[in-house]
């Protein structure tokens, strides 16, 4: 069964996926002493919009640009949530997601038609997305009454936060990272008790809605269940980057905030950031395409313009 209205919503608020643009890139570099020589990262931050103009002039870039840097053999990491990511599937149950047309919506699969062959898929909230997607762009409808919402547990929404948790408790990268590692594990721990999802586990997603969403905080309530492990896939990205030798060059297309964080834990780590855009903004009217902006007077929002990608060939 395919979700794909639902994954829209769910993007939208969360920064997983959605027909998006690119709005701020960042390059930092390390040397690589194992090869004697410097290895660059470059970050693609990625902004959720419903449409715009320029998704598909950056996708056709970026699709030549795979097919370009291919035989030097980059990392590339993605999170995709139509794809099989960093657990090995993606589903939950029968359920998945089917969100193409953005610029992170079925990446995996055109790096591995471009012939990128370091490819990471850091996506891991398949549960997330199938069982709350729906209830965001159905507002109106009893959660119980939406089929994926009302077979899906608490419990298999927990089961992917302790897997990757069971994962970064096993990384040793140093002692600046392992302590940003362990902050990580510490604040997610937090937010699932806060939440009270350990206590939840038996109980249907759309069972802890009723009992603990009420409607008129549902929307908050939903975002902060979308969002409290986000660093999680930080830690994952962070991990991938720094133990990757295999050639000079790694690309990282994520959410900004993911983006942005990780660049400031590669600094921990002893990277140089060398590069960093300038990120200029734009009032937006249309209260439709303001989803995840902060609403300024009813108006409209501010966010980010995007930006001139081709920058990137001077790295990879």
């Amino acid at each position: 069964m395919k979700w794909i209205g639902a994954a829209w919503a769910v993007a939208l608020l969360s920064g997983m996926m959605a027909q998006a643009y690119i709005y701020e890139i960042k390059v930092l570099q390390r040397w690589d002493t194992q090869n004697s020589r410097y290895q660059y990262v470059v970050g693609l931050s990625d902004f959720h919009d419903k449409i715009h103009a320029i998704n598909k002039q950056q996708l056709d870039y970026l699709m030549g640009l795979f097919r370009r840097c291919a035989s030097r053999k980059p990392k590339v990491i993605i999170e995709d949530v139509s794809s099989p990511g960093c657990m090995g599937r993606m589903t939950c149950g029968r359920f998945y997601v089917d969100s193409r047309g953005g610029i992170l919506g079925g990446l995996a699969k055109i790096c591995q038609d471009a012939g990128i062959c370091y490819l990471d898929n850091v996506e891991y909230r398949y549960c997330r997305v199938t069982s709350l997607g729906p209830v965001v762009s159905s507002s109106g409808t009893d959660p119980a009454k939406i089929v994926p919402t009302a077979v899906i547990t608490v419990g298999d929404l927990v089961a992917e936060v302790e897997e990757l948790c069971a994962e970064v408790r096993q990384y040793h990268d140093g002692a600046a990272l392992n302590r940003v590692y362990a902050e990580i594990l510490k604040g997610c721990s937090k937010e699932m008790s806060r939440l009270r999802l350990m206590e939840s586990k038996h109980l249907s997603v759309a069972a802890y809605i009723k009992h603990y969403l009420p409607i008129h905080d549902r929307f908050e309530g939903i975002k902060r269940l979308l969002t409290f492990d986000s660093t999680l896939l930080d830690a994952k990205m962070l991990h991938q980057m720094y133990n990757f030798h295999e050639s000079d060059a790694v690309l990282a297309i994520a959410g900004g905030a993911h983006i942005a964080r990780v660049s400031d834990m590669l600094q921990l780590a002893g990277y140089e950031l060398i590069h960093t855009s300038k990120v200029t903004m734009m009032h937006e009217t249309d209260l439709q395409k303001c989803v995840g902006c902060n609403i300024i007077d009813g108006k409209g929002c501010l966010k980010p313009c995007p930006l001139d990608i081709t920058i990137v060939d001077e790295y990879l």
